[in-house]
Formats: C-alpha cells, sequence, structure tokens
C-alpha cells in the first residue's frame, strides 16, 4: 500500500479513473466527484456535486483532447459532461 486517503466528501465510492497524466478523479454514489492529488496523499477540489450530477455514479472517464470529464450514473439515460480547465 502506498498511500490512504479518506475526506468527509467522499462517501460510497463508487468510481474511480486516472487519467495518462496522472490525475487522480473519484465518484461517490451521492453525486460528488473529487480530484485528489495524484500521489493520493490530499484533495485538490471538489469537481461537482449532486445539484451537478445524478447520484449513483459509477463511471468517470478524463478525455484529454478536450479536457472533459464525462460521468455516467447507475439507472440513467443521461450522460454529465463537465469541462475543466
Amino acid at each position: 500500500m502506498l498511500h490512504t486517503f479518506t475526506d468527509p466528501e467522499m462517501i460510497q465510492l463508487s468510481a474511480l479513473h486516472v487519467s495518462p497524466a496522472g490525475h487522480v478523479f473519484v465518484g461517490c454514489n451521492d453525486g460528488t466527484v473529487l480530484q485528489v492529488s495524484s500521489d493520493g496523499t490530499r484533495k485538490l477540489t471538489t469537481i461537482a456535486d449532486s445539484e451537478d450530477t445524478r447520484k449513483w455514479i459509477m463511471s468517470l472517464s478524463y478525455n484529454t483532447n478536450t479536457g472533459d470529464l464525462v460521468v455516467g450514473c447507475w439507472n440513467s439515460k443521461i450522460i454529465t459532461v463537465i469541462k475543466l480547465k
């Protein structure tokens, strides 16, 4: 084990994505999406919450060409695309 990370916002982790550049994105069942440092030691930012996404996040994917984070949720016909800077 290299690192253990916990955060009060990280409730019921349901999706994880590491981009080719090492960006770490964590999706939670409550609709929260966090970005964690590449070494896994600290939260960098809260990217979205349940007002931005649906609950029960099941998949995350970062498109390096467009800078978009694509969020897919369980039992939903909606895919959320979040533009990251």
